[in-house]
């Protein structure tokens, strides 16, 4: 029997009936033995009959497009049926969300694409000859299943298909004519959530309705908690209640009063409870879902399989594909099939496909099925459909992940965190890896997994749960694999800025290596350590004999060593060198299939050359570091990037074009997940109204900010807030001020490793000193700020610094000092606007050697100084 002819099953459509609801609620009566049936309400639409504000309100939403909608309330209380009625002759495009595939990454997205390319396929073809190939290839076979092949870096998916998608859903076609409801939408997985609230942020009118079946609101941790209009739909009045059983009923059958109070008033489950008394059973029930549990307890154990099968795939199924999925002959699943039926538990849809009569049912069934039974379903499942080589293996893998614990289970298991990697998901990709330890794995790919956990612990920020896995792995791992595990290690402690430690585990790393062939991998690593400890010339002699020596075999190893070179020759001042190195750089991370490369490396490199008035090199590299982002990065790695640029702009007074950056961009911070992009993006926006002059707007911005960095201990970000908000004490006047923001900081930068803003804090701290009239402290601490300077590389400062020591040998009147820090500040000037406007003005407008004397005495220095500093914000340049 075809799918086709299953429609027609046993029984014709009579001509009454207009719609397959009808016509399969009508079968199963009659299944039952009931010719001849009293019940009006196979045929009746739930009456609105008390429902009529309900209906009025979502169809003024609909028509003023106040989308998303977002409509909340239990199972069957009739979110959908109204959406359905106050639908504005819209084409409505209906896709529910399957709680047994929550953990699916981009499951509702792949269908709700599926459902666009059926209704509008001429609109697809037309929206996709404007997408990149990456883009149209991406969207293409989404639609069948992810290939994270395809996509870049970890998050890059985001980038891409919000880019993609909202040349699709912004289409006219789409915002006048479509409505697009997502059902079950409190199942929604977590990355189309995310990619959904993108699309939000940048159009807030796409026509979606969300339906959530629960009563309490929605979580502010979701997504989509933020945009659009909320609407809550209880269950009818008593009254309204009495009203329907009597209209489906003909007074034929009544509930009880107590199990009338249990359904609340909920259609749905009032229609199924009178279907339960005269066809199922008698039975009095205790909640709502024990309509269908005494219908699910009346199944046989070969139609509950069939049921199981369907509450666990994500999509509805043909009768072909049911009877692959259970190998059995098609006329016994026909049985199977009558029996479901007959039990009003699911229905035939146009095309043949199976559906449920209600999305409650796969709910109820997921409850229903744990332990080793859902363990065999899933196994089954999994198998099954890794044979049609083109279903979405993100599904298969999942149904591996969750089936009986065997070697095939933990291939699945890490094959699936590596798809969840790449959404960023990495606690559940944790979860995942430690479910893989637990199957039958050998001892060396076992510590793969736990070496990867910790990997996942370092993205995540969670330094010392790292260490902790790291190092138990490293105890108990083959010598052959401890060499991974300690180079981890190593990249844990530089990132905390422990020099010595991560030079003494890269050490160990190289011991443990069997072969000389991965030796220069270490090798790049120990030069990094050298360039942190400003070792320059000994880290460029090590990472020369590297690129010398290692094989051509290792592009992604040759990459990253002519990184670090064209650093350290920008860090010497040889910019042909650098120039040179880094076109080397390029030309491997290309071989090594790399989209973007060494982006950290390349961040460092433009700070260089800026430090070395590069100013049009520097552009130049920012620009194309955007322009990769944008098509193969994350958003938050484009967030970086363009905070970047927007840095840079700032450094060199561009305020035009960094306010033509903050317009094209500002929805970019809005998309971006990470708290700590959110407060670096105000820190960059208050450093922006501080040089504007609007230093309430700035403060009230930087406490915001530090609340936040405070709440997530992003010390080195409060660090930098306390700095600006110290700056702007001291340039208010506002002495008592500064001096608690300042301090603040100072006991912050004695628990992190952050030597440049030290220096500008205690050069902040000089001022201060200064303006007190402390000048013994004030120069010890100008003192201590041109060390830590020296120490750490911020040259950028040293011309303040120097500035600010000549002022204070000014006005203690030492003429001799104060004209050697004059000379020192002028020979490390730098392409900081502001330092170059300071130290003009110090410089030409003042002269020092003929009017030494009359300065140092003189009140009207001090108050340009303070004039300049309220005008051009000069106190703080550090990024």
């Amino acid at each position: 029997m075809t799918d086709e002819e299953a429609i027609t099953h046993k029984i014709s459509v009579p001509d009454e009936c207009n719609t397959y609801d009808e016509f399969w609620t009508l079968y199963r009566i009659r299944m039952l033995g009931e010719r001849s049936t009293p019940l009006r309400y196979i045929f009746y639409s739930p009456p609105f009959t008390g429902y009529e504000d309900h209906l009025n309100i979502i169809k003024r939403a609909i028509r003023k497009k106040n989308f998303p909608i977002k409509i909340y309330g239990t199972f069957g209380v009739g979110k959908t049926t109204l959406v359905k009625i106050a639908n504005d002759n819209r084409n409505i495009l209906e896709i529910s969300c399957n709680p047994a595939l929550s953990e699916v990454p981009l499951y509702t997205l792949r269908n709700l694409l599926v459902a666009v390319f059926n209704y509008y396929p001429e609109l697809v073809r037309k929206v996709q000859t404007d997408l990149n190939k990456e883009e149209a290839d991406l969207i293409n076979t989404l639609a069948q299943g992810l290939d994270i092949r395809m996509i870049g870096e970890e998050g890059a998916i985001y980038n891409v298909l919000h880019r993609s998608l909202s040349k699709i859903f912004t289409h006219k076609e789409i915002l006048n004519n479509a409505l697009i409801v997502i059902k079950g939408a409190q199942w929604l997985d977590n990355p189309t959530q995310k990619i959904l609230r993108n699309l939000f942020v940048e159009e807030a009118e796409l026509p979606f309705v969300f339906i959530w079946d629960e009563e309490k609101e929605i979580s502010t941790k979701n997504y989509l908690a933020k945009w659009g209009f909320l609407h809550r739909i209880k269950g009818l009045s008593d009254k309204d209640a009495e009203n329907f059983l009597t209209k489906i009923s003909e007074n034929a059958v009544s509930l009880p009063p107590q199990e009338e109070k249990v359904i609340s008033g909920n259609p749905f489950f009032l229609k199924e409870a009178i279907f339960n008394k005269i066809y199922i059973s008698s039975e009095r029930v205790a909640d709502k879902e024990d309509i269908f549990l005494q219908r699910f307890n009346k199944l046989d154990k070969r139609s509950k399989e069939v049921l199981y099968l369907l509450a666990m795939r994500d999509d509805y199924e043909t009768v072909t594909k049911l009877q692959h999925c259970l190998n059995c002959p098609e006329i016994q699943l026909w049985d199977k099939l009558d029996n479901l039926l007959t039990y009003g538990l699911i229905k035939f849809v146009q095309g043949g496909h199976v559906n449920f009569v209600h999305r409650v049912i796969p709910y109820i069934v997921n409850k229903n099925l744990a332990g080793v039974k859902k363990k065999l379903v899933c196994d089954k499942l999994g198998k099954v459909l890794k044979e049609e080589m083109s279903y979405p293996r993100e599904f298969y893998t999942f149904y591996l992940c969750n089936g009986l614990g065997n070697e095939l289970n933990g291939a699945a298991c890490m094959e699936f965190a590596s798809i969840l990697q790449k959404f960023e998901l990495y606690s559940k990709s944790i979860y995942y890896l430690n479910k893989a330890l637990t199957s039958e794995l050998g001892t060396a790919e076992k510590t793969r997994i736990r070496t990867e956990i910790g990997k996942h612990f370092i993205k995540m920020g969670d330094f010392e749960k790292a260490e902790e896995v790291l190092e138990e792995t490293a105890v108990i791992s083959p010598e052959s694999q401890k060499w991974e595990i300690f180079c981890t290690l190593g990249e844990l402690h530089l990132l905390r800025g422990n020099l010595e430690k991560a030079h003494e585990l890269f050490r160990k790393a190289e011991l443990c290596l069997k072969s000389d062939v991965l030796k220069p991998a270490i090798d790049v690593d120990l030069a990094r350590i050298l360039i942190e400890k400003h070792k320059y010339k000994r880290a460029k002699s090590i990472l020369e004999r590297v690129v010398r020596k290692m094989s051509l075999q290792y592009p992604e190893i040759l990459s990253e060593a002519y990184g670090y070179l064209s650093l350290v020759s920008a860090l010497l001042g040889d910019i042909d060198d650098a120039e040179y190195y880094l076109k080397e750089m390029n030309i491997y991370c290309e071989k090594a299939g790399y989209k973007i490369c060494n982006s950290d490396v390349l961040e460092r490199i433009i700070d260089s050359l800026f430090e070395q008035g590069k100013l049009s090199m520097c552009e130049a590299m920012h620009l194309n570091l955007i322009k990769l982002t944008e098509q193969y990065g994350s958003i938050d790695s484009l967030s970086a990037q363009v905070l970047s640029y927007m840095d840079f702009l700032l450094k060199i007074g561009d305020m035009g074009r960094f306010e033509a950056a903050v317009e094209k961009y500002n929805q970019l911070f809005n998309l971006s997940d990470s708290p700590r992009m959110q407060c670096t993006y105000d820190i960059t926006h208050a450093r922006y109204l501080r040089y504007k002059g609007d230093y309430s707007e700035a403060y009230r911005l930087l406490k915001s900010s530090g609340s936040q960095a405070e709440r997530h201990e992003f010390y080195d970000l409060l660090a930098k807030i306390y700095s600006i908000l110290g700056e702007l004490g001291l340039i208010e006047k506002d002495l008592q001020l500064a001096g608690d923001f300042i301090a603040k900081g100072l006991e912050i930068i004695k628990r992190i490793k952050y030597p440049a803003m030290s220096s500008l804090l205690h050069y902040y701290k000089a001022v201060l000193e200064r303006e007190r009239n402390d000048l013994v402290t004030a120069m010890e601490f100008a003192k201590v700020a041109q060390k830590e300077a020296m120490q750490s590389g911020t040259y950028h400062l040293l011309p303040l610094i120097y500035a600010e020591m000549a002022i204070i040998s000014i006005m203690s009147g030492r003429r001799k000092r104060a004209i050697n820090y004059i000379n020192k500040a002028r020979s490390n000037i730098n392409p900081y606007k502001e330092t170059v406007y300071y130290l003009y003005y110090l410089m030409e407008n003042v002269d020092f050697h003929q009017k030494m004397e009359e300065i140092s005495k003189a009140e009207t220095f001090k108050k340009l100084l303070a004039d300049l500093a309220e005008k051009r914000g000069i106190l703080g340049l550090i990024k």
